[in-house]
């Protein structure tokens, strides 16, 4: 038989986990907005340097997914795991990055 208080903890963890992601989803949104402001800003300059590396900024994230994006994000300890060693790459083929 199911236990309500067992239910109803469940529950109280969900409402804990979604204030949380609620949280995090408003700070990620207010510091996008802000760094998008600022590159924009800066995307205005008269300086050829800075509009360069704004640009490249921008078109790096611009041209890639938010899927790539987050994968190397997360994997950069798992990175030298899928690499071949300088000492025993196979000639011809392609090391997985």
């Amino acid at each position: 038989m199911i236990k309500i208080d067992k239910i109803l903890n469940i529950l109280l963890r969900l409402v804990d986990a979604s204030k949380v992601t609620i949280s995090l989803t408003i700070v990620a949104a207010l510091l996008a907005s802000a760094i998008a402001f600022i590159s924009g800003v800066l995307l205005l300059n008269r300086h050829k340097i800075i509009r360069f590396l704004v640009r490249t900024y921008v078109e790096i994230f611009r041209g890639t997914s938010l899927l790539v994006q987050l994968s190397n994000k997360g994997n950069k300890k798992q990175r030298g795991r899928f690499l071949p060693s300088e000492n025993n790459q196979t000639k011809g083929t392609v090391p997985f990055v």
